[in-house]
Formats: C-alpha cells, structure tokens, sequence
C-alpha cells in the first residue's frame, strides 16, 4: 500500500480570482521526516525559512537554487494549478488536493494524510467535504501552520515561484524549478 502525505498551500485570494495558484508537496510518508530534515538543511543554507512574501529576492534565489543544485526535488512531487477569473476557493483546493493525491498513487491502493496551509475550522471541514466528493481516502486532513511545517513552506515557494514567473524579469532558476512542476 502506498503511503503519501501531502501538504498544500494557494496563493491569489488577495487577486480576487485573478490569479490563483494552488500547490502540493507529496512524499512517501515513511520518507516524510528525513525530507524535512534535508529541506531544513536546504532552508539553513539559503537563509530562506519564512513564507516567500517575507523573504527577500536575494534568499528566493538562493533556496531555489539550493533546490534544484542538491537534487532535493527528486525525494518529493510538486503538483501545481494554476486558475484565472476564479474566486470559488474550496471547490478549487480540494479538486487540487484530491487530483495530487491520486496522482502521486497512481492505481495502487493507497492512504493518505493531508495537511494544508493554517485555515479555520470551517473553512477545512468545507474543504474535507470537497475531498470527499472524490472518494480519496485518507488517514487524517488538517491545517498546519507554515512554521510548523518545512514542507508547507515548500509549497508556498512553488506558489510565489509560479506567481513570480509573470514577472518582467524572472531568476533562471526560477524557470527552472517551475519546469519541476506537475500540471493537476
């Protein structure tokens, strides 16, 4: 049985649908703990361990380029989807979270655990709801704080690198941990 964990984070909300960019990190679970160490290690050495928003151009760079230099994207998949002119936010994160889940299981029987971005109860338990609808089966979904989480900070790297790639002009490494993205 495969065993994936996922953690997922969106940028665009602030774009009221114009742009919206929804990515997941999966990872064996039993892999789990020694990528985050790596990632931590990665984060350490860039100097990139806060959200991207808070992150200066300078330590962007160099974190995506300890990426892709370390071969660190070959432990994980980043599934990405990208939406314009949409606002409907849950409808969209759960199709996101179920497509990347089923994805990275392929047609093998499978159990997962799903973590996104820090949200209220709420608004997770619509989202499980959604999930639902896809008949994914899972161990556990909850909301997990960016701080907690190196993975969820991965996440939302991908979202700024996507974001930031509209940018007049866009680090080459940039472009290229963005070509490691998986369309969902």
């Amino acid at each position: 049985m495969i065993k994936v964990s996922s953690f997922t984070d969106e940028s665009g909300q602030d774009t009221k649908g114009k742009v919206f960019v929804v990515c997941t990190v999966c990872v064996a679970s039993d892999k789990t703990q020694e990528v985050e160490e790596k990632l931590l290690d990665i984060e350490m050495k860039s100097g990139k361990n806060q959200k991207w928003f808070n992150s200066g151009n300078k330590r962007r760079n160099a974190y995506a380029k300890s990426l892709l230099e370390s071969g660190f994207l070959k432990n994980v998949t980043l599934y990405c989807s990208v939406y314009k002119n949409k606002s409907d936010y849950v409808p969209l994160v759960g199709a996101h979270v179920a497509k990347s889940v089923l994805a990275f299981s392929g047609d093998g029987p499978y159990m997962s655990k799903i973590f996104i971005d820090k949200m209220d109860k709420g608004t997770l338990g619509s989202i499980k709801k959604e999930i639902k609808l896809f008949h994914i089966k899972y161990k556990k979904i909850r909301g997990l704080s960016d701080e907690a989480s190196p993975l969820i900070r991965l996440a939302d790297a991908a979202c700024g690198i996507v974001r930031d790639l509209d940018n007049k002009s866009v680090a080459d490494a940039f472009k290229e941990f963005s070509n490691q993205l998986v369309d969902v």
